[in-house]
């Protein structure tokens, strides 16, 4: 017999993780896009191919769900694998929509294309936020553009880019706002990481300056760190 189990609950057991595991009835690439934390992929139509391999244990706790209330694939899979002998199947019937409306998944987006922000969130309704580098900016369609007309940008040009770029991002995302990295490399000192934190930081009102894991790097964080405590 399936039972269902609510997120509160689902929540608890993975706080506290215990003799239990969560499985997403969704299709691989679903999975891969998004998916709970510690969640497994065994696909509803591939359950009895599956599982024997990846839940030998029949008598062990399974907690199966999907995209959520209008999915059937969990309940299909729930379904399956009871017929299959297991004996503790719950089932969240709320799924990937409740988890999220819940606020317990942030989606943050990796990029330097505004337009690929956009796209995210009309296709999810939300992001929560964007983590942004100097590669990712390299790779924008603009900054691309410049580069194959020839053009050499100067460092404060390269500068700019990256502003305008966090700029059009920044009102797309939500609480979880948009991690700007200083551009470093090996001969840089912890003295210019934080000048250059300093300007990024008033780019946009909800930025967050990341410094990369280079000894010169740890200077810029204690310092900032040590002016936020003292």
């Amino acid at each position: 017999m399936v039972t269902e189990i609510d997120r509160d609950e689902l929540k608890q057991k993975l706080d506290h993780p215990k003799k239990s595991i969560l499985v997403e009835a969704l299709p691989a690439d679903h999975f891969r896009k998004l998916h709970l934390p510690g969640a497994i992929n065994i696909p509803a139509d591939q359950v009895r191919t599956l599982a024997p391999e990846q839940l030998p244990n029949k008598d062990v706790e399974v907690i199966v769900y999907c995209a959520g209330p209008a999915c059937h694939a969990s309940r299909e899979a729930a379904d399956q694998l009871t017929a299959m002998g297991y004996s503790n199947v719950r089932h969240y019937v709320g799924g990937k929509d409740d988890w999220i409306k819940a606020g317990l998944t942030k989606i943050l987006v990796d990029g330097g294309d505004p337009d690929e922000t956009l796209r995210v969130r009309n296709l999810l309704g939300f992001v929560d936020g964007q983590t942004t580098n100097p590669t990712f900016v390299a790779k924008n369609p603009d900054v691309q553009r410049l580069i194959a007309s020839g053009r050499k940008l100067t460092w404060d040009e390269q500068k700019e880019e990256y502003k305008k770029i966090v700029q059009r991002i920044s009102p797309l995302v939500g609480n979880a706002g948009v991690s700007i990295e200083v551009f470093a490399d090996f001969n840089i000192s912890a003295e210019e990481m934080l000048a250059q934190g300093k300007e990024m930081f008033s780019w946009i009102p909800n930025a967050y300056i990341k410094y990369p894991c280079i000894y010169e790097g740890s200077g810029p964080r204690r310092c900032r760190c040590s002016r936020a405590c003292g």
